[in-house]
């Protein structure tokens, strides 16, 4: 069966005719709602979600009341993370962390974070961009903390955000067909083999709370060798497209200890064949996203920063209206006319026309483009003894998402906004 997708037109009677056919198929039509952002962040250059004191003071983000007093250069967060993720502690906007000298205030969205760690030397924070964002933060690995088999000690940090829109209990979000959540990830240069090769491995994945509990999307695996500049920070885009990934079920994920060296490792995502796994499109009732991210570290000096600089996800309400699929078997060829506009008499209903110069062929497949329907003024016409209008409930809108209410009409989409209509009248 091919499955073509379609973009929904401003219902209109096409009066167009070709001698293009479509051969014997069975041949479907689907819809989805648009995608909806239903959470964005990105760090800023030295300036967000932390920035040094100096540019806090008396700046758009010095604002909070109490009114907070910041020292130093911005990195009181950069490892401020210390301890297991348990679902409930979060870094609000306005909390202030210090490390040292510095005296941070954090400005960036309300963020739930937590950390499995093998040493104290591995740590999670929040920094500006120039730190890496969202990050795991590795301070000086001796040799005394590599292994018997030379694998140094790792960190998972997972940061999950509260999805727009999201309210437990009510309509919640789903993964509609063109929904993702997408990532900028970025590696300081001396994590690479090409610099000082202080890691020896790191990976990303998406992360989902549905119907309360938690899920991974799929790992990518940085290649510390192949993707990594020598002299400057790699950034590396991700993407996962939500309905169509496998999301692996994380039981247990909420733990209060300290995170290091936890012998539930909460935070690792099971790979064997037993794991729970659920397809994108079944997940609903989302009301958090977020991502894993993991480092391994090699024995060094000076430590290295990795993290996310940008997240953003889409998602769609569970409101909206189910794909609406149209089908119809041609058990032989059928004439695509060029224009039904010298069509006569009273013999010619649901004859096929096409409009636009992209069909050339067979049907092509396209991206949904989904839009709301146009409504216009409804054109009446005789049919033998009955009126036709267009906004009968054979022809009209099914808003938010326009589509077909019966076989009679149908608006297929090719490249460069070619279509194929079907006359419905005799008239």
């Amino acid at each position: 069966m091919h499955v073509l997708y379609i973009e929904i037109l401003t219902p209109i009677i096409m009066k167009t005719t070709s001698i293009l056919r479509l051969t014997a198929a069975s041949v479907a039509f689907s819809i989805s709602a648009h995608a909806a952002e239903v959470f964005s962040v990105s760090s800023i250059a030295a300036n967000y979600p932390t920035t040094s004191a100096a540019n806090f003071l008396d700046g758009q983000y010095d604002t909070f009341v109490p009114r907070t007093t910041d020292s130093g250069n911005g990195s009181g967060w950069g490892g401020g993370i210390v301890t297991n993720f348990d679902g409930t502690t979060a870094i609000t906007p306005g909390d202030q962390n210090t490390a040292g000298s510095n005296t941070t205030t954090y400005f960036g969205p309300k963020v739930y974070v937590g950390l499995n760690r093998d040493v104290q030397q591995l740590t999670a924070g929040v920094i500006h961009a120039y730190g890496n964002g969202y990050r795991i933060r590795c301070n000086n690995i001796g040799a005394g903390l590599i292994n018997s088999e030379g694998v140094g000690p790792s960190a998972q940090a997972v940061f999950m955000f509260d999805a727009n829109g999201a309210t437990d209990g009510a309509d919640n979000l789903i993964f509609g067909g063109a929904d993702t959540l997408t990532a900028k990830l970025a590696l300081s240069a001396d994590m690479g083999p090409n610099n000082a090769g202080k890691a020896t491995a790191a990976s990303y994945r998406a992360m989902v709370k549905a119907n309360g509990e938690y899920y991974a999307g799929t790992i990518y695996n940085v290649d510390l060798a192949g993707e990594m500049t020598p002299t400057n920070t790699t950034e590396l885009a991700m993407s996962e497209t939500g309905a169509t990934a496998t999301w692996t079920l994380m039981p247990n994920m909420e733990v209060a200890d300290n995170g290091i060296a936890t012998p539930t490792q909460n935070l690792t995502v099971d790979t064997s064949e037993s794991a729970t796994t659920v397809p994108g499109y079944a997940l609903t009732n989302i009301t958090q996203v977020g991502f894993l991210i993991s480092a391994t570290a090699a024995e060094n000096q000076g430590g290295f920063n990795y993290g996310v600089r940008k997240f953003i996800a889409q998602a769609s309400p569970a409101s909206a209206p189910d794909p609406i699929v149209w089908s119809q078997d041609f058990t032989s060829p059928v004439t695509i006319l060029d224009s039904l506009s010298g069509l006569t008499g009273y013999d010619h209903a649901y004859t096929w026309s096409r409009a636009g110069g992209a069909l050339t062929g067979a049907p092509q497949v396209g991206t949904a483009q989904v839009g709301t329907a146009q409504v216009g003024t409804a054109q009446v016409g005789e049919v033998g003894d009955e009126d036709y209008a267009a906004a009968s409930p054979d022809y009209a809108p099914a808003s938010p998402d326009y589509a077909p209410a019966s076989n009679n009409y149908l608006a297929e989409t090719f490249p460069n906004n070619g279509s194929v209509t079907q006359d419905e009248t005799n008239d």
